[in-house]
């Protein structure tokens, strides 16, 4: 359902599975906040090597060549590395993404 400004309203959003419900009813005033709780957040294994992915090509080589390099230019041991490189490769596109998020900074 669209609003008339083409927005769609909170209340009508689902985000990554969680759906987000306003309604003032009774019973379901910590629904919302119970729901965002279950949201776990990407602590990477290594925050201090930081990787630009925004605005660049989604291709799955590329993503995986600018961490390799980047974890190379930080000093992260190459048996670390290998196990990223391994990692990244076992799945499909979206276990790379997940992967990279938990191995270094994506900014």
């Amino acid at each position: 359902m669209r609003h008339s400004r083409g927005v769609i309203p909170i209340d009508k959003c689902r985000t990554r599975g969680i759906e987000f419900n306003k309604s003032k009813q009774p019973g379901r005033a910590g629904e919302r906040e119970r729901q965002m709780s279950e949201v776990t957040a990407y602590v990477p294994k290594f925050p201090e090597v930081e990787v630009e992915l925004i605005g660049e090509d989604g291709n799955a080589f590329m993503v995986i060549g600018k961490v390799q390099k980047a974890m190379k230019r930080a000093g992260v041991e190459k048996s670390d590395i290998d196990e990223f490189m391994a990692e990244a490769m076992s799945g499909d596109y979206d276990h790379l993404l997940q992967t990279v998020l938990a191995t270094v900074a994506v900014a």
